[in-house]
């Protein structure tokens, strides 16, 4: 475990330096934003079963591919983000010990915050689609209308 000194953060932060952790931070918020709209345009403009409806010259497929490689630059973008702050993370997780029972309560909130991610990431995987159902709800249309 790394020592926890503030010289560490101020040498790491030269190595790095501020402006690059202000750069990474723009293009994840940005990049956040951008998510958020494409699975907004996809969720209500462009339903399943919306016909060769395009917005911006866009069918909701190619607005799929857009949303998908936007989350996998935001992905790539957060592992860097956590891994230039990876020093300080553990030291906030190892806290002071002359607070009693402090670094316990890190530890649970770091377990319970890490089994929700997981829950989220691996939900996808967890259940089956059966292919007549969803055939027979892309007919229906996207709120189940004939």
């Amino acid at each position: 475990m790394p020592e926890c000194h503030e010289k560490d953060f101020i040498r790491k932060r030269a190595i790095f330096g501020a402006t690059t952790n202000f750069i990474i931070d723009v293009i994840l918020f940005v990049t956040l934003v951008f998510l958020i709209t494409t699975g907004l345009i996809l969720h209500v403009t462009l339903p399943p079963g919306s016909g060769r409806i395009a917005v911006l010259g866009l069918s909701r497929h190619q607005w799929g591919d857009v949303h998908f490689y936007l989350s996998m630059s935001f992905l790539a973008g957060m592992c860097l983000h956590l891994w230039l702050h990876w020093h300080w993370i553990v030291c906030m997780l190892k806290g002071n010990s002359s607070q009693a029972g402090w670094p316990t309560r890190r530890a649970i909130v770091l377990i319970i915050t890490i089994t929700i991610f997981l829950g989220i990431m691996l939900t996808p995987f967890l259940f089956k689609v059966d292919s007549a159902e969803r055939g027979k709800e892309i007919e229906r249309g996207w709120h189940g209308r004939r």
